[in-house]
């Protein structure tokens, strides 16, 4: 499948899920802060996009989601697209926080 960008466009009544919290394991050892990821889109609400990349499950915060305003992530993006995303911090529950706006920049793995 390609890669599909944030300016896709997908109806706004698209089918939107909440993440379940055990639908997959938490891990991440395989993965750093720093990486960079395609990781599909698994559910959308209104305070951003969940991704998971090989069961490990992480959110990108709508502001993270594009360089441009975005009203909710349904109006650019859908269950099951792809994304390239940066993980950025993990988060005490165990989840990552990435980012899309990210990608491109050069950060050392400290996060500055």
């Amino acid at each position: 499948m390609a890669l599909v960008g944030v300016f896709a466009e997908v109806e706004r009544d698209a089918m939107v899920a909440k993440p379940k919290e055990t639908a997959t394991p938490r891990g991440g050892s395989c993965v750093k802060q720093g990486d960079r990821v395609e990781a599909r889109i698994v559910a959308l609400d209104q305070r951003g996009a969940w991704v998971e990349h090989q069961g490990i499950r992480a959110f990108v915060p709508l502001a993270e989601l594009a360089w441009y305003e975005i009203e909710h992530p349904t109006v650019s993006l859908g269950v099951g697209d792809l994304l390239r995303v940066r993980l950025v911090k993990k988060m005490g529950d165990g989840f990552w926080e990435c980012s899309v706006r990210r990608v491109d920049e050069d950060v050392d793995d400290a996060g500055t």
